[in-house]
């Protein structure tokens, strides 16, 4: 993204234009106040914050390991394992992280390990790499090498039973040597897409054929999602017939779609050599652009289909991919991924007793715990990621299953054949050493911090002591934007790139997010502040909106020989719920349409200490504009005083809610024009309209049902300081305004939007679908404002297949319904657009047709017959003047 500045700004002025026009009202006054609260920044918007995103140092790259940089591996083991991992997880000329070379060295040690870097900073990597580095050395010192690996077995010929290991003739023990242990299934998919990278590609392959003598390093993905499900032997002894079909049904439906994507990569990669090929025998300078583009083209559909074949298993007979869970069980793999809920329910899974050949989870572990037990030199992995999202009590539930794991195969959490690795977001200071000992069984303290070693990573770039980048700096920038409105930023950008080539630049950039020894987000305007503090509002703004996009230039050009630091923008939008007002209308001479008082973002009881009385919510007339208000009611009779006692109706409004002893458990929360009458009474302060004569039928909630109750609109009178209405009184006890009321009966059951408007008179209780009142609360829903801001941002990403969006939500439920909801209104989006262009297409051959007509009859000699036609139809004025022309 060119200028994030810019894209924020149209974004807000997007949905501010969207609620301004579906929640249009009749009030000018109303309309401009209620702009200026939009643009108030908490209201609809936050203000840009910045992130300093962490650049890493980097270490050596992967070539360049030496013995001791992987303890306990000799010459042969050290070449080994830059093969295997050069071949897949990494390029060999690929410089690692100083965190993960670190990791490598100190889980080879013997010490446990927790990588605590910031996101993006190859954490998977920082556990993957001592995982494979402690396998391959065990592969090279005590593995006997395949007898013959080159099996002659098709792939269709693979079942249930089959065991690959034993086709290939590997002679090993099969163990769970690293179980990967994630919080989720997603994580689990993501990790399995990376091994497959990493160990099942022809370059691993051959590479392991070549140093570990054909041997695989298998790896298997066991949750719910891995088939089949129950035991290949049925509670009678005999084969589960079903369930093998059922297994062998999954075998063969893997086979075909990973023969399938095979065939799409091979045919992506001859498209493409065949392009660049010609391209390449071309003579210098009769290379053509469209050429040279074709061959990008080809280039990336191959890249793409490369991608796609690591979220597709390989069934091959060579492959290290297992698939399905018996196969596991009769052999575990060398690298397990699961979950936490798998894990927890494998534990309890026995086979029957009395039938040797059935088979169930506890083969697993039961086999891991004889090959430990065989060997001291041994070591069994268990990799725990996100490892701060186990805290509290379910943090204990996961505590405990660990310790179930680890005594299951025979292990003490201080056993010297065990090796913990793990990865966090936020692990900091001594605590964490007590965690970590409290987690893991290990103990706080000393004993936590002798077993641990804690990586938290080394930053490239470190904070300055001064943020000021200078007044020439300053000038340049403002400059730039004023270029990229005229399309013309490009040129300029490097240009003012070369006053930022020193390293002291870099620490003044990251200067303003120094917060102790921390680098924290903070909002743009500060951050602009810092950096150009002798400038004023506006230009601070535009120097930095100048500033990213040089570094984007920058980045892209990599003018730079050392990378600058690299920033993450957090842009905060909240749906709106509502909006609140005080009671006594503002209007004026040149605006009687207003009919509420001062504007609000929130509800509260009184307008703070201006006096300006009771705050409650504002609702409208999507026909007519004009605005009601609205509140939680408590209904009370009261007597009046004197010698003609009378009994009046009041009810008090308030934007809170009115029932605080069910608070929280029953907070009446939630769409205001979706409440019933028995809670919600609705006033409007107008003095006349089409509406307020008689009665009507203010139907229920479900359409159809019978339900109705008499409404009307009743006079009354509204106290602005308290919120009371009063009904049946006839002094002059607060402001005048109609109150909507009904008759007795189920309030519950009747909505407490009125179907029929005060004003226009508009009237919803006869319709027989669509929405059932024409008065509305001034709330976009959480499902409009998602999409429209998902669709916004897609918009502001650079065009091409890479642009991505990815939606967070708090539960599952709500992850769900929130991807529901966007989809929705992405439907309804693209079917009004493609009723539309059909409409414009079919209005227009209609159009062509008539003139066909018209001209036919003429050249027949029907002139009079075409002008009794062209008098009869509705045309348009343009229309008709060309037919008369």
């Amino acid at each position: 993204m060119d200028n994030p500045v810019k894209a924020y700004e149209r974004i807000k002025e997007g949905i501010r234009l969207y609620i301004q026009s579906a929640f249009k009202t009749n009030s000018r006054s109303f309309e401009a106040d209620r702009e200026k609260l939009l643009k108030k920044s908490g209201v609809l918007f936050q203000d840009a914050y910045l992130e300093p995103v962490p650049a890493y140092a980097s270490g050596k790259s992967l070539k360049d390991l030496e013995a001791g940089d992987l303890p306990g591996m000799d010459e042969a083991g050290v070449d080994a394992f830059k093969r295997i991992v050069g071949a897949g997880l990494f390029d060999s000329n690929f410089p690692l992280y100083k965190h993960q070379q670190r990791m490598l060295m100190e889980s080879m040690k013997g010490k446990h390990c927790v990588v605590v870097t910031g996101t993006g900073s190859g954490k998977t990597e920082s556990f993957l790499l001592p995982v494979l580095g402690t396998i391959i050395r065990e592969g090279i010192d005590i593995w006997a090498d395949c007898k013959s690996f080159a099996s002659p077995w098709p792939e269709r010929s693979l079942r249930h039973q089959v065991q690959r290991n034993c086709l290939r003739r590997e002679s090993r023990a099969a163990a769970v040597r690293a179980l990967v242990l994630y919080p989720m299934n997603a994580l689990v998919e993501d990790q399995v897409s990376r091994l497959r990278k990493a160990l099942d590609s022809s370059p691993v392959r051959a590479a392991l054929d070549e140093v570990l003598g054909g041997n695989r390093i298998r790896f298997g993905r066991y949750n719910g999602n891995t088939p089949v499900s129950g035991h290949p032997i049925d509670t009678s002894g005999k084969r589960n017939r079903s369930k093998i079909d059922e297994c062998n049904g999954a075998i063969d439906k893997a086979i075909e779609e990973s023969e399938a994507i095979d065939v799409l990569v091979a045919r992506r990669k001859a498209e493409y050599e065949s392009l660049a090929e010609k391209l390449g025998a071309l003579p210098v300078g009769h290379q053509d652009r469209p050429a040279e583009d074709e061959v990008k083209e080809a280039k990336s559909k191959y890249e793409k289909a490369l991608q796609a074949r690591l979220f597709v298993p390989n069934l091959s007979i060579d492959s290290g991919e297992m698939f399905h869970r018996w196969e596991m069980q009769q052999n575990p793999p060398d690298i397990l991924v699961t979950n936490t809920s798998m894990l927890s329910i494998m534990l309890m899974r026995h086979k029957h007793p009395e039938y040797a050949n059935d088979t169930a989870d506890a083969d697993i572990f039961d086999k891991t715990k004889a090959w430990l037990a065989a060997d001291e030199r041994h070591v069994f992995q268990l990799v725990v990621d996100e490892l701060h999202l186990y805290r509290e009590s379910a943090g204990t539930e996961v505590a405990y299953l660990v310790r179930l794991l680890l005594g299951r195969l025979g292990l003490s959490p201080g056993h010297k054949q065990l090796r913990i690795l793990a990865s966090s977001a936020s692990l900091e200071g001594e605590e964490a050493y007590d965690f970590l000992g409290q987690f893991f069984g290990i103990g706080r303290g000393n004993d936590a911090k002798a077993a641990f070693h804690i990586e938290k990573g080394e930053a490239k770039f470190d904070p300055g002591s001064s943020a000021d980048l200078g007044d020439e700096v300053a000038r340049e920038l403002i400059g730039l934007v004023s270029a990229y409105d005229a399309g013309q930023w490009k040129e300029p950008a490097l240009a003012a790139s070369a006053l930022l080539k020193d390293w002291e630049w870099q620490e003044r950039l990251l200067a303003p997010f120094s917060h102790g020894n921390r680098l924290i987000a903070t909002s743009l305007v500060n951050v602009a502040g810092f950096w150009f503090p002798r400038l004023g509002e506006e230009d601070r703004s535009k120097a930095a909106e100048g500033l990213f996009l040089m570094l984007a230039e920058v980045s892209q050009k990599n003018t730079f020989k050392s990378a600058l630091p690299r920033f993450r923008f957090h842009w905060m939008a909240r749906n709106i719920d509502g909006l609140w007002a005080t009671i006594r209308p503002v209007g004026t001479p040149e605006d009687p349409r207003r009919l509420v008082g001062t504007l609000s973002p929130e509800p509260s009881l009184n307008a703070g200490s201006q006096g300006m009385g009771r705050v409650l919510e504002v609702l409208y007339c999507e026909c007519c504009g004009t605005q009601l208000l609205c509140g939680n009611k408590t209904e009370f009779r009261e007597t009046t005083k004197g010698p003609a006692r009378k009994t009046r109706t009041r009810f008090e409004l308030t934007a809170l809610p009115s029932d605080i002893d069910d608070l929280p458990e029953r907070s009446t929360d939630g769409r205001t024009d979706a409440k019933a009458y028995d809670s919600l009474g609705v006033v409007w302060m107008g003095k006349d309209g089409s509406g307020i004569d008689g009665a009507w039928d203010q139907v229920g909630f479900e359409r159809g049902s019978g339900i109705k109750r008499k409404a009307e609109w009743r006079m009354a009178r509204i106290q602005q300081d308290s919120g009371v209405v009063t009904l049946d009184g006839g002094e002059a006890e607060g402001l005048p305004c109609y109150w909507l009321d009904m008759k007795a009966g189920d309030h519950d059951l009747i909505p407490a939007m009125p179907q029929r408007c005060p004003n226009c008179g508009i009237d919803y209780s006869e319709k027989r679908g669509g929405r059932l009142a024409p008065i509305r609360a001034f709330a976009t829903g959480l499902s409009k404002v998602s999409h429209m801001l998902a669709t916004s941002l897609v918009g502001q990403l650079p065009a091409g297949d890479r642009r991505k969006l990815v939606a967070f939500s708090d539960s599952r439920e709500s992850a769900a319904k929130l991807a529901l909801d966007v989809e929705t209104e992405h439907w309804g989006h693209l079917l009004r657009s493609m009723l539309h262009s059909e409409l414009r297409q079919k209005s227009s051959l209609s159009l062509d047709l008539l003139k066909k007509k018209f001209w036919d009859l003429i050249d027949e000699g029907h002139a009079e017959r075409a002008d009794e036609i062209l008098a009869e139809l509705e045309v348009p004025q343009d229309v008709r003047s060309s037919l008369d022309n």
